[in-house]
């Protein structure tokens, strides 16, 4: 296929306000909350429902859900897909064709909130409970030799950070895998970013995977405490002979015929080729490149013009000769560099280009949103927050939210550089010797970073894969966590650390079902209207 074919846009993005959002039911006086058993509530619903699919009865079925404010969100389990059905019809005529197909038979329940197999990963040190295989033995990790020349991987995954947190997963799992890394060693990625980095929101909800933050860890990550996670990571799960440090692709092909990936890559050491049956691209956000908006005038300007990605600590700035910064944008990055600046005596100015929530962090501590964390494990967090739909999670986060957040109003657009700083949308200018530009990564299309991450070839790859990030009419996230409709054999990871968590242990158990022949294609129909149970 061309590499200048048109790229797919598929699936449409929707505003997820106005086309996912649904109100929520009013539940006030339908019981006494301080009474209700739960878990026996959600016993006696799933007996209800398990009878009704044995007994192929699709108005029992059907009179489980309530006719308003239907949700049901699939990991997985029945669509071997990530899915959501909203709707009383969508529902209950999607569970009566996948009782056809799967061969639906019993439902059991395992714990108010998590439908799983359990499994205890145990290292050198045990650290954690872990979900994920299907096996529910107790189990410890070996240390077993490794090399490129005595084992093929079956999976590759470019990038670091979720690539480690996927390789203990596979690791786990029996699946051989290798990560292409750009860095010298585990941990550079936090390691080099600038100087003040710290993650806003607290450690509850940024644990890794099998190994929790040592105790004395403070409660907002810095990036000193996040590179030293990394490289523990690394370590204890002996993932470092795994990785190819210092290196990246050079081309990337796939070959139908044989369902495989093939890259050359650029070693320190000279050149290897990989080849894998999975692919996975788990750079995070960044891959796409950093942006900068395009305006006129950049060769005028006298000062300095930098990305937040270039950025160290402000004294570096002072040193070179500058007195004042201009900080474009209005996120945690944006307020680091900011306060960096201030403390070392340098004029700082903000430009605030749209709304932005200003959200206490004890906001993020209540328990309807990331505050879960404080009252459970980490796995069961995940699914709490990723196994909900978005039309319900988004409302009640939403009204959290609104009970604690400010806007503030939207501010003015740089629209082109001068000689002394900024020329601004409402006519006015700023001076100043530096510009740090805050503006995140890539645009609103993150395959366009794919070509960049994979080398020569890789472009055809990506104008065949869905678009990411956004939101489709579902409520699911596009183009990222599950298998591709038009190109074979490849997953985007990316996300938050609940996300990463949550999405890594899905694509790992994907690739262990292909590679064991029992995960089914991915059902991607969606009925609308009540359907028949097959007896």
């Amino acid at each position: 296929m061309s590499s200048t074919m048109k790229p797919t846009q598929f699936p449409s993005k929707v505003n997820f306000q106005t086309k996912v959002y649904r109100p929520l039911p009013h539940t006030v006086g339908l019981m006494d909350w301080e009474k209700v058993d739960a878990e026996a509530a959600a016993h006696e619903v799933l007996g209800q429902l398990s009878v009704a699919l044995d007994g192929a009865d699709p108005l029992a079925v059907a009179s489980l859900f309530r006719a308003a404010g239907c949700h049901w969100r699939d990991t997985l389990a029945l669509t071997a897909h990530l899915r959501t059905f909203n709707g009383h019809g969508a529902v209950t005529s999607t569970l009566g064709e996948l009782h056809q197909k799967r061969g639906i038979h019993e439902i059991s329940f395992k714990s108010a909130m998590v439908l799983g197999i359990e499994d205890k990963v145990v290292g050198p040190n045990p650290p954690a409970t872990a979900n994920g295989t299907t096996n529910p033995a107790r189990k410890k990790w070996v240390n077993s030799e490794f090399t490129f020349r005595t084992k093929s991987p079956r999976a590759f995954c470019k990038g670091i950070i979720l690539g480690l947190i996927l390789g203990a997963r596979l690791k786990a799992l029996g699946v051989e895998f290798v990560i292409i890394e750009k860095n010298a060693k585990a941990g550079d990625n936090w390691a080099r970013r600038y100087d003040c980095m710290r993650f806003h929101v607290y450690k509850s909800s940024c644990e890794t995977p099998y190994l929790p933050y040592p105790e004395d860890t403070g409660s907002s990550l810095t990036r000193s405490e996040l590179s030293a996670q990394m490289s523990r990571f690394a370590e204890e799960f002996d993932l470092n002979a795994r990785v190819l440090y210092e290196s990246r692709p050079e081309s990337t092909s796939y070959h139908e015929d044989r369902k495989i990936w093939e890259s050359q890559i650029a070693c320190s050491g000279g050149e290897r080729q990989v080849t894998a049956k999975f692919l996975v691209l788990a750079h995070g956000a960044g891959y796409a490149g950093r942006y900068i908006p395009d305006i006129p005038g950049v060769d005028l300007f006298r000062g300095s013009v930098l990305h937040s990605v270039d950025f160290q600590n402000a004294k570096e700035l002072a040193v070179n000769g500058t007195r004042s910064v201009i900080v474009v944008g209005s996120a945690n990055t944006a307020f680091d560099i900011m306060g960096d600046c201030y403390k070392a005596g340098l004029g700082t100015t903000m430009v605030q280009r749209s709304e932005t929530y200003v959200v206490p962090m004890t906001c993020f501590r209540h328990p309807v949103g990331l505050g879960v964390y404080d009252h459970v494990a980490a796995e069961t967090g995940d699914a709490i927050v990723h196994g909900s739909p978005l039309a319900v999670g988004g409302p009640l986060l939403a009204r959290i939210h609104a009970m604690q957040s400010e806007a503030e109003p939207s501010g003015v657009t740089p629209v082109a550089y001068t000689s002394e700083g900024l020329e601004l949308s409402d006519g006015t200018s700023l001076s100043a010797d530096a510009i740090v530009w805050c503006t995140g990564f890539g645009s609103g299309d993150g395959r366009k970073g794919i070509a960049q991450a994979l080398g020569r070839g890789s472009e055809a790859i990506a104008n065949k894969m869905e678009l990411i990030w956004g939101v489709d009419a579902e409520g699911e996230t596009r183009g990222l966590y599950k298998r591709q409709e038009h190109q074979s054999n490849v997953w985007v990871l990316a996300g938050g650390t609940t996300a990463q968590r949550w999405y890594s242990k899905a694509i790992t158990l994907q690739i262990k079902g292909l590679l064991e022949g029992i995960l089914p294609d991915a059902y991607r129909e969606t009925p609308t209207s009540a359907g028949t149970l097959a007896a």
